[in-house]
């Protein structure tokens, strides 16, 4: 572990800068799975993946699984619809890190559809306008101001 987060610089030992550290880098001996990747906000160590089913009354986790950070929500997808197997008209509701056009092929080919939302796992943008700072009409579900001055465009 010191050898991967160090060097020697005249005799001295130095930490390594963080963006010098692989992913993969043992961050503590008694926990080698750990890993040094920074997903989302502070995620750092391991990552957790859950499948929950719901209707309209009542939502139940099924599953779940606990893999190092380093660990692609893609691959949790992947595994997910191996787990799955043959289905009837099941829908698959995944955030967009989960979602590629190869996993939708062979979900479909299970009688499963992937319906991806927009939410990625990328870091907060400061360019973008917060969905507080808009006027919406709660009664209709429709934003009636936008505080940078555009039109709104509702589609559904």
């Amino acid at each position: 572990m010191i050898e991967e987060q160090t060097t020697m610089s005249e005799g001295t030992v130095v930490p390594k800068e963080g963006k010098d550290l692989h992913s993969e880098t043992l961050q503590n001996p008694s926990d080698p799975d750990a890993t040094f990747r920074t997903k989302y906000e502070d995620n750092i160590g391991y990552v957790a993946n859950l499948v929950e089913t719901f209707d309209e009354y009542a939502g139940v986790i099924n599953t779940y699984d606990y893999k190092p950070n380093t660990y692609a929500d893609s691959k949790f997808c992947k595994d997910i619809l191996q787990k799955m197997g043959e289905q009837e008209d099941v829908t698959l509701l995944v955030h967009g890190g989960y979602y590629s056009d190869e996993l939708s092929e062979v979900a479909k080919k299970q009688g499963i559809e992937i319906v991806p939302t927009e939410l990625v796992g990328k870091k907060k943008s400061t360019d973008k306008i917060p969905y507080s700072a808009f006027e919406i009409d709660e009664e209709e579900n429709v934003i009636k101001a936008c505080p940078a001055g555009n039109k709104p465009r509702v589609s559904y």
